[in-house]
């Protein structure tokens, strides 16, 4: 088989254009914004593991919260503490490996397109990896399928070069090896799935087009040195932890694969839907490429597409028939997706027109979407991310006109024009995230937490949920009361059972109803369970978990963070109390004023004489609900974005606190006493949080006074 040799040393104008478009989204995959948290749980808990390997100094057990953790091999820890070594333990450092991964597989896939189908192609290949929303997504995030897919694609790439090269007589001894090399990196990074794969991969590709090449792979030094570098680390670990290879292979592989054990099932064409949806911007070439090949005798010049087609199918079909589904794991079959995409792109066909229609409607739905879906507004609004919406709008709509307009001139740079509007749009993502409740929600839990603790005795426990991103903040270990998740699925009962790790119930309300200070994280459906003990104080809170403490502050030791943690907070004359404390007719009526959302906290008040009932929920715009005991509706009071305020108050506000930040603010609408609509405004000011209250005329009626 002749392979294809490199292109003359001048570059055309269109490789200079894919070029450039490649270096754009590789920019945008290092950029890292301030305030870019990890996400949780993968992130976090990616993260977690080797910084207390490094505080250990034990680097060939892993550990989460002090636990021995199993499920994954190390790769991606030890990566990740040379980064914090090298960078400090900061969201950039732990995200490194995952973008060299994504630089090195970049790289892979410019070697294999250009020595097979020309410069232009290799470049294409780039392109077509990062531009798939889940290559990209992935291409920065501190999760093991960006490395695995790095060394997946270096062995069988490397393992196709070295089985052709042996059928023409040359040497293939170091090529074989660096196979081994990068198999044993993959099954380091993700267990036996990284050289199962590719083996049945390049065994059927060597049955097929013919068995003896695959003798350089089989007899070579490949074998040994996958067998010495992968090895060693599972030796370790069985003669550490006695049961460990029963627990890895057969739980964490066999059992993941033959069970839903794991509660991650899914219909058999779920990674289908996952591959079209995270392959999107290359659907179209995909579709072109396997027809092509359809066509095509498979002994000859286009068994090369052939080799891709089977390393795509094989990856999908073997992931569909698993009883464990998540979206990333589909990823490895994105370098084969990308080089059939390349080569689709950059050869003539009469269907290249419709290919970019076909994308540019695609962008019309995106856009469509984004403006008119009533969920993806309101989220949209939720986080003031409107700017970067229209940004990626334009940005979109743009790049996918320009290359139907090029296509139909029969200019070229369609695929460059392409990439640049998607980049824009990825770039768009990348600096909303920061603002974003999986970057933002969880990491203001955990750094209020360490404000607390770090002022306080107190201690921090879980209560009947986990958040590796609380622990990622407070480096942990922490207590956990009730959680029944993965650390209890370790094959170390010792470890375990740990009772400074694991709090029984007993313990934890021991601990809760003392005079000693605890801090507890829990699910706004579990809030109630501490409310009912006594009086509890919110000091921060997410979209479905609260940070509470069991002792009130009097001026708290942190700046507070201005989140819906205001309409949780009790006035001095009320008292948090237990749900089913709530009169019935005062309960049903809050039901029914809810909207749907959960109630989880309740307040009982004394106002005029009369006792009233405070009820709120949780969501993302909670509210709060004040009822009489025979059930009629006092007022409604929720969120709204300080920006949308009326007109009257924004100017009374600028006239009266000039210079000060507006943090917060609610809307509420009385049924009696005072203004029907009021509207309280909370300031920062100094260390303090301030609030101030205005009727929707915009006259002051209530002057500042301290939120605690």
């Amino acid at each position: 088989m002749t392979l294809r040799q490199p292109g003359p040393v001048r570059a055309t104008v269109r490789e200079i254009l894919l070029a450039a478009a490649l270096l754009l989204l590789l920019f945008v995959v290092w950029f890292e914004p301030v305030g870019s948290g990890l996400a949780e749980p993968d992130e976090t808990r990616y993260a977690q593991i080797p910084r207390e390997m490094i505080a250990r100094g034990d680097f060939v057990t892993p550990r989460l919260n002090g636990v021995p953790y199993f499920e994954k091999p190390p790769l991606l820890y030890w990566a990740n503490a040379a980064s914090f070594l090298v960078f400090g333990e900061t969201s950039f450092a732990a995200r490194l490996p995952a973008r060299l991964a994504a630089l090195g597989t970049v790289v892979l896939l410019f070697l294999a397109g250009r020595s097979l189908w020309g410069r232009e192609a290799g470049l294409a290949a780039g392109l077509f990896y990062l531009l798939a929303p889940l290559g990209f997504a992935l291409a920065r995030s501190n999760v093991t399928d960006g490395l695995l897919t790095f060394f997946f694609a270096g062995t069988l790439l490397g393992g196709r070069e070295a089985m052709c090269r042996g059928t023409q007589g040359l040497r293939t001894t170091l090529l074989a090896a660096l196979t081994g090399l990068a198999a044993a990196g993959a099954v380091l990074t993700k267990g036996a799935v990284g050289v199962v794969l590719p083996g049945a991969i390049l065994a059927a590709w060597g049955l097929i087009t013919g068995p003896r090449r695959l003798r350089p792979l089989l007899l070579g030094p490949g074998v040994p040195v996958f067998l010495g570098v992968a090895a060693p680390w599972f030796v370790l670990m069985e003669l550490g932890h006695p049961g460990f290879l029963k627990f890895f292979f057969v739980r964490e592989h066999l059992l993941r694969f033959t069970t839903t054990l794991h509660g991650r099932e899914g219909p058999p064409f779920y990674f289908l839907a996952v591959f079209c949806a995270g392959f999107l911007t290359g659907l179209p070439f995909i579709i072109s490429a396997v027809s092509r090949l359809g066509r095509a005798p498979w002994r000859t010049e286009p068994s090369l597409e052939l080799f891709f087609l089977i390393w795509l199918a094989v990856v999908v079909t073997f992931f569909s028939f698993s009883g464990s589904k998540l979206p990333p794991y589909i990823l490895p079959a994105f370098p084969a997706a990308a080089l059939l995409s390349a080569r689709a792109s950059t050869e003539p066909a009469p269907g290249r027109f419709a290919a970019w229609l076909f994308q540019a409607g695609v962008a019309t739905l995106l856009i469509g979407v984004g403006a008119l879906h009533p969920d993806v507004r309101s989220w949209i609004a939720d986080y003031e991310l409107q700017r970067f919406a229209v940004a990626a709008g334009i940005a979109l709509a743009a790049g996918a006109s320009a290359a139907v307009i090029l296509a139909a001139l029969r200019k070229g740079g369609s695929l460059a024009a392409f990439a640049l509007g998607w980049a824009g749009v990825y770039g768009c993502l990348v600096l909303a995230w920061p603002k974003s409740p999986p970057s933002s929600e969880l990491r203001g839990l955990g750094q209020i937490a360490r404000l607390v603790t770090e002022r306080t005795p107190a201690r921090v426990v879980f209560y009947n949920t986990f958040l590796y991103g609380v622990l990622w903040e407070l480096e942990g270990p922490l207590a956990i009361t009730g959680y029944k998740g993965e650390l209890r699925r370790q094959a170390v009962p010792s470890a375990a059972a740990d009772p400074s790790i694991f709090w029984t119930d007993e313990r934890f309300w021991a601990e809760w109803s003392s005079t000693r200070p605890l801090l507890a994280v829990v699910r706004g459906r579990n809030l109630p369970d501490l409310s009912s003990r006594g009086a509890v104080q919110i000091l921060g809170r997410g979209r479905d978990h609260f940070l509470v403490s069991n002792f009130a502050f009097g001026q708290p030791p942190f700046a507070p963070l201005p989140t819906s943690v205001a309409l949780y907070t009790p006035e001095a004359d009320a008292v948090s109390i237990a749900l089913d404390q709530v009169p019935a007719r005062a309960m049903e009526r809050a039901r029914r004023e809810s909207g749907g959302d959960r109630l989880v906290w309740a307040l009982r008040e004394q106002e005029h004489g009369t006792t009233a009932y405070e009820v709120i929920t949780s969501g993302r715009r909670p509210r709060a609900l004040e009822v009489s005991a025979g059930g009629d509706l006092v007022y409604v009071e929720e969120e709204v974005d300080p920006r949308r305020l009326p007109k009257s108050v924004l100017g009374e506000l600028s006239r009266i606190y000039p210079g000060l930040e507006v943090v917060y603010a609610t809307r509420e609408s009385r049924r009696r006493d005072g203004p029907p609509v009021v509207y309280e405004v909370y300031l920062r000011r100094g260390a303090q949080l301030r609030e101030v209250s205005f009727a929707e005329s915009g006259r002051l009626f209530l002057a500042e006074q301290p939120v605690y």
